[in-house]
C-alpha cells in the first residue's frame, strides 16, 4: 500500500487566493491541466480548477473531494488470481484515520468473466475494505488486477460541527443525494459564519448593547450577515470580501436551499452543475471563516513564492494532475 504524499491543500493557496497575492501567471504555473480543458472550463481561479478536478462526474462520484478536508489517499495494487476476498486496511499506514471514501479502477490483465466488488468490511466498516472476486463464467487462466483508491479523513474531524456537515455533504453530493447535500452545505456555511461573527465580536472591546448583538448573532438570517454584516466589517478593517464568483454560487446555494420541493435529477446537467458549485462554494466559505479573512492580518507575501520551483518529485505534484 502506497501513501501518496499529497496531503491535502495548503491554507497557503487559499490565502493567496482570498488576499489576491497570486498574479495569474503564477496561478496558472502552480496547476496541470490538459490546454483544451483550461480553456474549455475556464481554469483561471482556484475555485474553477478545484470544481474541474474534485467536483467533475468522475471525481465526485470516486470521492476524491475529500481531500479537501486535510486527507489522505492511498493506493494499493491488488492482484486477483482467484476467487478468495481479500481484505485492506488502512490501520498500519494510517492509524488515525477512517476511510471516507474509496474507487476500483478498471481491471487489467486476464478479466475474462470477472468482476471485482469493494466493499467495506462488516467488523470494521470505517478502517478495512473487503474485495470481492467473482466470476460469473469460466475463467481457467485468471490473473487479472486493479487499483484500489482509498481517501481517509481525521478520525477527529468529526468533532468539529462545520467539519462534520462538510463531510455530510461530501457524502450526500457522492451517493446523490442532492437535497440532502445542499442542506448540509448550506448548514456548514451558516454555521462557520455565525461562529466566526460569534468570536469576532469577542475580540472587540464593545459597549454593552453592541456585546449583546453578538452574542445573539446565531439569531441573525444568514442573507444578511452574507449582504450586510460582512461587507460592513470588511469596510471597517480594509479586508477583501469572497471573490464574486463565490458570492454568486452562495446565493444559488440558499436558493436550492429554500426550494427543495423537487427533486435534483442527474441528467439535468445544470441542477447538477449547481450543486456542485453551491457545495464547492459551502466549502469556500468556510475556509474564508475559518481563516478569519474578514479580520486577520496576514503577510503580503505569497505561499506560491514560498514553494520551491521547478521540482519534479511527487511531493509538489500538483492536486490536478493526480485526480482527474
Amino acid at each position: 500500500m502506497e501513501l501518496l504524499a499529497f496531503n491535502g491543500i495548503p491554507d497557503g493557496v487559499f490565502l493567496d487566493y482570498f488576499l489576491n497575492r497570486i498574479t495569474e501567471e503564477q496561478f496558472f504555473k502552480s496547476f496541470k491541466a490538459p490546454p483544451a480543458a483550461i480553456k474549455q472550463f475556464k481554469l483561471d481561479n482556484l475555485f474553477n480548477v478545484l470544481k474541474y478536478s474534485l467536483f467533475n462526474e468522475i471525481t465526485n462520484e470516486a470521492g476524491a473531494h475529500f481531500i479537501l478536508l486535510q486527507g489522505q489517499t492511498v493506493k494499493k495494487v491488488i492482484k486477483i488470481k482467484n476467487q478468495f476476498k481479500q481484505t485492506i486496511s488502512i490501520e498500519d499506514i494510517l492509524p488515525n484515520n477512517i476511510i471516507a471514501s474509496f474507487h476500483l479502477n478498471p481491471l487489467t490483465g486476464q478479466k475474462e468473466n470477472l468482476e471485482v466488488y469493494a466493499l467495506r468490511n462488516n467488523i470494521s466498516p470505517l478502517t478495512k475494505l473487503d474485495l470481492i472476486p467473482a466470476l460469473t463464467d469460466l475463467n481457467n487462466n485468471l490473473e487479472a488486477e486493479t487499483e484500489l483508491t482509498i481517501f481517509t479523513i481525521s478520525k477527529n474531524l468529526q468533532d468539529d460541527i462545520v467539519s462534520s456537515l462538510l463531510i455530510d455533504a461530501f457524502q450526500y453530493c457522492q451517493n446523490g443525494n442532492y437535497r440532502y447535500s445542499l442542506i448540509a452545505a448550506h448548514n456548514a456555511y451558516e454555521l462557520s459564519a455565525k461562529r466566526y461573527f460569534f468570536n469576532y465580536g469577542k475580540s472587540l472591546k464593545l459597549n454593552a448593547q453592541a456585546k449583546r448583538f453578538f452574542e445573539n448573532f446565531d439569531r441573525e438570517n444568514i442573507s444578511a450577515i452574507t449582504t450586510k454584516y460582512l461587507p460592513l466589517v470588511t469596510s471597517i478593517t480594509g479586508k477583501p470580501m469572497p471573490p464574486e464568483t463565490i458570492i454568486d454560487k452562495i446565493i444559488i446555494l440558499t436558493k436550492l436551499r429554500n426550494n427543495l420541493n423537487h427533486s435534483i435529477k442527474t441528467t439535468n446537467k445544470k441542477e447538477l452543475d449547481d450543486v456542485y458549485n453551491s457545495v464547492l462554494a459551502s466549502y469556500f466559505m468556510c475556509k474564508y471563516f475559518e481563516l478569519q479573512i474578514p479580520s486577520k492580518d496576514y503577510p503580503t507575501e505569497s505561499f506560491y513564492s514560498t514553494v520551491p520551483q521547478n521540482n519534479s518529485s511527487t511531493e509538489n505534484t500538483p492536486v490536478i494532475s493526480i485526480f482527474k
